[in-house]
Formats: structure tokens, sequence, C-alpha cells
């Protein structure tokens, strides 16, 4: 008799641990306090922030305990979430020594190229001399000084215009700046652009935010592209450190337990 009470007890308290663990498991997953961060840890079944791949595009060295090097682009990562957010931030740091231009794009489409880019880095705008003024995500920037601001010279543009990440009037001819672009082949260049952090050493960081439409979530996935052109012709190797990816929405409350049972049911019926 002791006996079978001695196992009813431990399967009592199996059971209760089973039951917490799950509670838990759930609870994480509603991320009650609207923030989530991840952090990528190299090799780690654990990690919500894959390795960058193909492989095939990925140079992996013994030396390289926590970092991953890229000789020809693109390459993609992507990151498991328990539910949907407000906001993506993510923050990378990576070694670029002669790459011109280094761009983050959030996937918005899977079942074509869709992705929604944003600049990394431009060493030709960083490297550039000219006479450059901000207007809050705006740069403009003229070899010569003819227009005393942004306004005055969309008003009456004139000379060669170069454009970077930015949507330019489809009357006013301009050029797309890539990584073959001749600065001094231009007179003007209006940009949506700001340089990264400089680490020293050839190391810099950045961190770029999405809104959450700018995904398409795909069994509580979503991914990445690093675009790096033209890397495999001659522009050496990146070499990434550490990526971290920061989620908000905003905190729990009864509706939004509401909604995400909802939601959670709606994937289990696809």
């Amino acid at each position: 008799m002791k006996q079978k009470t001695i196992i009813w007890v431990w399967r009592g308290v199996l059971a209760l641990g089973s039951i917490s663990i799950l509670g838990w498991i759930f609870f994480q997953n509603l991320v009650p306090t609207g923030v989530l961060v991840l952090k990528y840890k190299k090799n780690s079944p654990s990690s919500q922030i894959s390795s960058l791949h193909p492989e095939k595009r990925v140079i992996d060295i013994k030396e390289d305990v926590d970092s991953q090097r890229i000789f020809s682009d693109p390459v993609y990562f992507d990151v498991k979430i328990p539910r949907e957010f407000d906001t993506v931030t993510v923050d990378m740091a990576w070694q670029n020594l002669s790459q011109p231009i280094l761009e983050l794009g959030a996937r918005k489409f899977r079942n074509s190229w869709g992705f929604v880019l944003k600049p990394l880095q431009n060493k030709i705008i960083d490297s550039l001399n000219w006479q450059c003024d901000r207007y809050e995500e705006a740069i403009f920037c003229q070899k010569k000084k003819n227009y005393s601001n942004l306004s005055e010279f969309f008003a009456n543009p004139k000379g060669k215009i170069i454009s970077y990440n930015y949507n330019f009037p489809e009357n006013l001819e301009h050029d797309a700046m890539n990584v073959n672009t001749n600065i001094d082949d231009y007179d003007y260049l209006v940009a949506i652009y700001k340089s990264p952090e400089d680490l020293g050493g050839g190391w810099f960081r950045r961190s770029i935010t999405y809104n959450w439409s700018d995904f398409e979530l795909y069994i509580n996935e979503i991914s990445f592209l690093v675009s790096a052109p033209e890397l495999d012709k001659g522009h050496g190797q990146i070499v990434f450190g550490d990526i971290s990816v920061v989620l908000k929405r905003d905190q729990l409350d009864w509706n939004g337990f509401l909604e995400y049972i909802k939601n959670q049911a709606r994937r289990l019926k696809k």
C-alpha cells in the first residue's frame, strides 16, 4: 500500500511538473512584456537566429568562434518567433574592408523576389568630400554648392543627379547608385542614409528597424537577406560578428491574449 502511494505521489509530481513546464513555455510565447530579445549563437541548435546560408557562400574557419565570413552574395538568415510584433530591430556588427555597398533586406514575399532593403553601409557616400546637408533622414550633397537647401534644388534641378535609397519624382532624370558608380561623374546626390558606427579595425555596427508589415510570416519564422553586390568580383570578404534581433509590441492585456489564441488556432487550421 505504501509503495502504491509513493508511485501515485511521483506520478502527481511528474504530471504537475509537465503542466508547469508547458505553462511556462506557453507564457513565454505570449511575450507578456511586449519585448523579446534574440541573439545569434553560432552552431547552436537552440539559437533562434539561424546561421548565414547557403553554405556555399560562407567561409567556415575554425578560428571564427563567433563570427561568419561570406565571399559571395546574397546570403540569408532566418529568425524563429513565437507570435506577431509591431517592430523588428536588427543589430549587426561586421568587418568590411572594401565592399562599397552593404544592405539588409526583410523578406516581404516568399514566392517572388520581394525584399524591403535598407542600407547597412555605403562607402561611396562615407568617403564623399562634398558639401552635405541633412534633412531628417535624407541627405543632400553638392559637388559645388549652387542651392541653399533641398527644396530649392527640387524647385529647379540642374546638372547630373544620382540617388541612393530615395524615391525620386518620376519626371526628374537621375541615376541610381550602385557598386560601380563613379561619383565624380555627378553634381548632386540625394539619399536616405546614415553612416554606421565605426568600431575601429574595419569593424562597424548598425541597428535597422522594420515594421511588421515588411515581413511575410512563415511557420513562425521571418527571413532576412544580406546584399553585398558583386562581392565575389574583387571586393574580398565580409565578416559578420554579433547579430541580435529585438521584437516589440504592446504589453499583453486580455484582448491581446484572446488575439493570440485566435491566431494560433488559424495557424493550426492551415
